[in-house]
């Protein structure tokens, strides 16, 4: 690590294109700027950090439902196509019921 002394006003290099400005001086804190392209991302270390933080739980996360997927799907036997399923269907299909009368308020009353 390169330790500098600067005084309010002063600047740092970073290569050709990145210069740090000390903008002021305060009790416990120093001001600074970021002079860089557009392209070079510049962000507070905690930020960084809490982002990192919150990726490996949502990984987690989906890595759970993910394993749990998995297990659901091992446990159930594939069909193959043609094959007449037996004893209660994976999920329950809705029945389409017409009515023989038209409901209150239909437009299609006849």
């Amino acid at each position: 690590m390169l330790i500098l002394t600067r005084k309010p006003g002063e600047k740092v290099r970073i290569g050709d294109d990145i210069i740090i400005h000390v903008v002021e001086i305060g009790k416990g804190n120093v001001r600074i700027g970021v002079e860089a392209p557009k392209d070079v991302s510049i962000m507070r270390d905690e930020v960084v950090e809490r982002i990192e933080e919150e990726n490996l739980q949502a990984a987690k996360r989906n890595r759970n439902t993910l394993v749990h997927a998995a297990s659901l799907l091992k446990n159930k036997t594939m069909m193959k196509s043609g094959d007449v399923p037996t004893g209660k269907p994976a999920a329950r299909r809705r029945r389409v019921v017409t009515p023989k009368q038209p409901l209150k308020g239909d437009s299609n009353k006849e």
